[in-house]
């Protein structure tokens, strides 16, 4: 069997320090829903070789906001559980819940081609950008990298078959980038 790769997976969040004398981690996640993870059974941490190790959870409680309490089988003393203190926590993509229609996660549409309503094949999507504002989509167009957000209002709609997002621009958004090169 396969070693579980980063690339396989994604960023839940992290520990924050130890909790009580038996093991426990206090957690923060970085999710939409985290009352989804209660039923969580396992969580990959990074180790020292740059892998990722598998981790049993024997009990997980939910305290409020993005904050949970943590006891993993392998874990059985304060100690341990300290050496664990800013280690983060991932899963394995396939564990994502399956989205439909408008609704992606940005790994998913790397390589989808983008289609304006008006103009027609723009490029590519190379890389999703997390900004504190506002998230964009990179792509390359006529030799220049342009950025577009990912708003609701532009996206008409996604073909996960074609790999395809189509899109309604605004005006002008594409001549910004074009004027500057």
């Amino acid at each position: 069997m396969k070693d579980l790769q980063y690339s396989d997976c994604y960023y839940v969040g992290k520990i924050l320090r130890a909790h009580a004398l038996h093991g426990n981690v206090a957690a923060l996640f970085d999710v939409d829903t985290p009352q989804a993870y209660l039923k969580s059974k396992l969580f990959y941490l990074p180790t020292k070789d740059q892998g990722l190790q598998k981790y049993s959870v024997s009990d997980i409680k939910h305290t409020g906001g993005q904050s949970f309490l943590i006891k993993f089988k392998e874990i059985n003393t304060r100690e341990a559980a300290e050496s664990l203190t800013g280690v983060e926590l991932f899963l394995p993509i396939s564990t994502l819940p399956k989205l439909t229609g408008n609704l992606f996660y940005y790994y998913e549409i790397i390589d989808f081609e983008v289609v304006d309503k008006k103009l027609g094949s723009i490029g590519k999507v190379r890389e999703v950008k997390e900004m504190p504002a506002q998230d964009l989509l990179v792509v390359p167009y006529q030799n220049v990298e342009i950025l577009i957000p990912i708003v609701d209002s532009f996206l008409i709609s996604v073909n996960r078959t074609e790999k395809t997002l189509y899109m309604d621009l605004p005006d002008g958004l594409l001549d910004v980038y074009l004027e500057e090169s």
